[in-house]
């Protein structure tokens, strides 16, 4: 998540990200960022308002609360968080924020990479509010190289921007399925205090 500025640039293997919040914070988001793969250029795509939410996500200084639950045994929910202040990308860990070298334009560039090997399929489903904001609800099921995923997006009516989603992921070499549900803040983003 993601928001999506911190997925994977490249597929890497999987003992490079030991640490399950981040690694399953950043397979959430570049699953997400390749929303739209195949049908984007269509005017008319179910997927577009959310091809577009995304791109402009990428954009635009976010605040996102993420927590992850697993079906596997023994697993317990893990909260964790990104902020994007529209130069730098901050993501929390076990407490602790950590920085993202990854710019905007490279997530962009990634981003595009990932939408060439995806297959996704959109449905605009009802209009349901989000902390008294308008929103169109999507639903999405996606499919790449780095799993699968189904799940749903809350995208505002007013600004086109994602409000909230939940997905169920299906991650390469984990057990189980995932489920990331995400919350994304775009008022008074700061740094973390005390990061530089």
């Amino acid at each position: 998540m993601l928001g999506t500025m911190n997925g994977y640039s490249e597929r890497r293997p999987r003992e490079e990200h030991p640490r399950s919040a981040l690694h399953i914070c950043s397979v959430a988001l570049a699953l997400l960022a390749s929303l739209g793969a195949g049908a984007v250029s269509a005017a008319d795509s179910p997927c577009k308002p959310v091809f577009d939410a995304i791109t402009r996500l990428v954009k635009t200084p976010n605040h996102q609360f993420l927590t992850q639950s697993s079906d596997a045994p023994g697993s317990t929910p893990h909260a964790s968080e990104m902020i994007f202040t529209g130069k730098t990308t901050y993501i929390m860990h076990d407490g602790k924020w950590e920085t993202s070298s990854m710019t905007p334009d490279e997530t962009l560039k990634r981003d595009e990479e990932n939408r060439k090997h995806s297959k996704t399929n959109c449905r605009l489903v009802r209009s349901e509010p989000v902390d008294g904001v308008s929103a169109s609800v999507y639903t999405l099921n996606s499919d790449s190289e780095y799993g699968k995923s189904q799940g749903q997006i809350w995208i505002s009516n007013t600004d086109a921007l994602p409000l909230r989603q939940q997905i169920d992921l299906i991650v390469e070499g984990a057990t189980g399925k995932t489920h990331v549900e995400t919350r994304f803040v775009y008022a008074g983003v700061s740094a973390p205090v005390g990061v530089k």
